[in-house]
């Protein structure tokens, strides 16, 4: 989910100076994506010390749950447009659901046109974020949406 190496630096800069501006103002998702950027060396020098203060201010800063929970809500209901605003938000911050949703929705294709690259990133995200953890019981509120994608039967039960 980095920014890749055919984006202008004047674009990944800019990226930089927003996720800055909105994470000193206390902004999860600022906090979470400038975290990301200092892990990955995209747009500023890599610092896994900065890196792991912005995750770390970002996790006092907001509930990634309530985040998913809404999002979850718009993508049963059809608004995947605001789904993946939240969803997005809620897996930058560790949640591994949000990521999962995200890459079901861009493998196959669910509001959005199908991006396998940008479906593969979100399912590297919810394996680093600890999908093999989820058990069923976690995904009880959202078992209809996820079993048109995921084997429930494989996952543990709680």
């Amino acid at each position: 989910m980095g920014f890749s190496s055919s984006e202008p630096a004047s674009q990944v800069g800019k990226a930089f100076e927003l996720f800055s501006k909105a994470a000193e103002a206390g902004d999860p998702y600022g906090m979470a994506m400038l975290s990301m950027m200092y892990l990955n060396g995209d747009g500023v020098k890599k610092d896994s010390r900065k890196a792991e203060e912005w995750s770390e201010r970002c996790e006092v800063a907001g509930d990634f749950e309530k985040i998913e929970a809404e999002g979850m809500e718009y993508l049963m209901s059809g608004n995947t447009i605001l789904a993946r605003l939240y969803l997005m938000r809620s897996a930058v911050m560790g949640s591994p659901i949000s990521a999962k949703a995200l890459a079901c929705i861009y493998e196959h294709g669910e509001g959005v046109c199908r991006d396998a690259d940008e479906a593969s990133d979100w399912e590297d995200t919810a394996d680093c974020n600890g999908w093999d953890e989820v058990t069923r019981t976690d995904l009880l509120d959202y078992e209809g949406w996820f079993s048109k994608y995921v084997e429930l039967d494989e996952l543990e039960e709680d």
